[in-house]
């Protein structure tokens, strides 16, 4: 079963250093983090709807080219349909993307956690006085802080 994670962050500015002038990179700390089933869908999500490049599936699939690839693939291997068609469509480049399965119930908990955590946000991170915001990222993994080493200016 595939999981996305909605992920809570208290966000922080922190000052990177004086070269080129000074700058400064954001950080993340997980505040909590919520599992939810999700399911694979076609394409990157980063394309505009039905424009997706990323996306090769060739004009005639369909249950014959399923077959046809279930019979090349399992011939020679026995294997479960679902292996061989994951094999054709990493054969073919088709991406996927994952997404929750029930959509709204992402949102409330996202409304909810906003709600319940709303005191550790304070300030404007982009102000000399500081602040925390919080963010929330629906993520493939639970929150993790970020990120994981400080940067350099190169």
């Amino acid at each position: 079963m595939d999981l996305l994670h909605l992920n809570l962050y208290v966000v922080t500015r922190h000052y990177g250093g004086s070269e080129e002038g000074g700058w400064w990179y954001d950080t993340g700390e997980p505040l909590a983090s919520i599992p939810f089933e999700a399911v694979r869908v076609p394409g990157c999500g980063q394309c505009p709807e039905g424009e997706c490049q990323c996306l090769n599936y060739p004009d005639d699939w369909d249950d014959r080219v399923q077959q046809k690839m279930h019979e090349a693939y399992c011939d020679y291997s026995p294997c479960t349909e679902e292996e061989a068609i994951a094999k054709l469509e990493k054969s073919l480049g088709v991406v996927y993307r994952l997404e929750p399965k029930c959509p709204e119930e992402v949102t409330q908990w996202r409304d909810k956690l906003a709600h319940l955590y709303a005191d550790s946000a304070y300030g404007n991170i982009g102000s000399v006085n500081g602040g925390a915001e919080l963010q929330t990222m629906l993520e493939d993994e639970p929150g993790a802080y970020w990120p994981s080493e400080r940067p350099r200016y190169e």
